[in-house]
């Protein structure tokens, strides 16, 4: 009866899934679904990359790395001997590829032919995002900060035949406190030499880093979630003074006071020190990143649900384009001029850039529920999802009102975005 439920719930999202692809209307050809590919596996699931060169989707899921083959849509191998990977990094050179391993505390170098681990580097953080800089053959790996949990008392009455009521209510100023702690609470992000595949130290910052990407061209951008803005780093800058503190237990570049007046006006003057984008109402709280160095462009996805578009050269924003829900993750395609911005309540949204620097939604594509996370191939312009399907566990007691919804076991799956 369980399995025969499974099975039927399976079959309903799938169908589901097929109905969902019809997309709003676009001139020309729209979006659509074009494939699923059931690939299994088990636990959640963070962030893939795409290696459109090699033709593999990486995917960190469970305690594995999983590595589609993008011609035929099956498993072509993964990455063994993790505990919780978050993160994929590339190098250039199609050699080595980098695990963030959050619970173990380090991160997990690989061979990109026979998916085997050949290196740990331990950090002394709790390594979730990765970005890679391909000018100075740095890797950045950002520490998970968890947002406070709320504050709540246990409150225990007695009705009038004199039984014991337990309530639990909530604790404002004591959620304000916590928060305004976890706000001044320095954010690490760990400094890897990928030539030699050693940490080489490390930045600090304040506030709760949810972004990091690297634009080529030397910078190193970081959205700070909680303040609501979003930093630049020179990575030459880095490469150059964190060796010459090689004397130190561990060498550190302490910026976490780079958001107070004095020091956020001289950054603008400085060329070694990080730059501040204040992002102020346009962009409350930026939860996912891109940009276009040629352009000198900055992108932030924002969950007051609006996709913003900064002049990073100036820190001016450019224009401002409203999202229909809160965003998960952005992608950016420069080549056809177009951001995709995932959802993690099932839509992608996609917005063209055009020839005069305007920015418009052309299509809104219902995905799937927990699409959140998504990957890029810029060679064919087509965009990865990944979701699963849900049943419910009927082994649950209580009944009906009791049950509550699991994962399918095999159900997980990507999904592959064309036009």
């Amino acid at each position: 009866m369980g399995k025969f439920l499974a099975l039927c719930l399976l079959a309903c999202a799938t169908l589901s899934a097929q109905q969902a692809s019809n997309p709003t209307e676009l001139p020309g050809r729209p979006f659509h679904i074009a494939k699923t590919w059931v690939i299994g596996g088990e636990g959640d699931w963070d962030y893939l990359t795409a290696d459109p060169k090699a033709g593999q989707l990486f995917i960190a899921h469970g305690s594995v790395v999983q590595v589609v083959d993008l011609q035929s849509g099956t498993v072509a191998g993964q990455v063994d001997g993790l505990r919780q990977p978050r993160a994929i990094a590339l190098d250039e050179t199609g050699q080595f590829g980098y695990i963030s391993d959050t619970r173990a505390g380090e991160v997990a170098v690989f061979d990109r032919r026979s998916f085997r681990v050949t290196a740990r580097i331990r950090v002394a953080s709790t390594p979730r995002l990765l970005a890679y800089d391909s000018v100075n053959k740095l890797l950045f790996a950002v520490a998970y900060i968890p947002p406070p949990e709320k504050v709540t008392h246990r409150v225990v009455r007695r009705d009038a035949s004199g039984r014991a009521q337990v309530t639990y209510v909530s604790d404002p100023v004591a959620d304000r406190n916590a928060a305004e702690a976890a706000n001044n609470l320095p954010t690490p992000v760990e400094v890897i030499d990928t030539e030699t595949q050693t940490l080489v130290g490390r930045l600090l910052f304040s506030g709760r880093i949810d972004s990091a990407l690297c634009d080529g061209m030397g910078g190193l951008f970081l959205g700070v979630v909680n303040r609501s803005y979003v930093l630049r780093v020179d990575t030459q800058t880095v490469a150059a003074q964190l060796p010459s503190q090689a004397g130190a237990d561990r060498p550190t570049l302490n910026w976490s006071d780079v958001e107070s007046g004095e020091v956020a006006r001289a950054a603008w003057a400085a060329p070694d020190h990080p730059r501040i984008y204040f992002l102020d109402s346009a962009c409350t709280e930026p939860r996912a990143l891109a940009v276009d160095g040629h352009l000198g462009r900055l992108y932030a996805a924002c969950n007051n649900m609006k996709l913003t578009v900064w002049n990073f050269e100036h820190g001016e924003l450019v224009a401002s384009v409203p999202l229909n829900t809160p965003p998960d993750s952005l992608a950016y395609d420069p080549d056809r001029g177009l951001l995709y911005v995932a959802s993690g309540v099932g839509s992608l949204t996609i917005v063209r850039r055009d020839a005069t620097d305007s920015y418009a939604v052309v299509q809104v594509l219902p995905t799937r529920q927990r699409a959140r996370t998504m990957a890029l191939d810029q060679d064919t312009g087509e965009v990865f999802l990944v979701s699963n399907a849900l049943g419910v566990d009927l082994r649950t007691p209580g009944g009906i009102g009791k049950l509550k919804e699991v994962p399918v076991p095999g159900s997980f799956q990507v999904l592959v975005i064309q036009n």
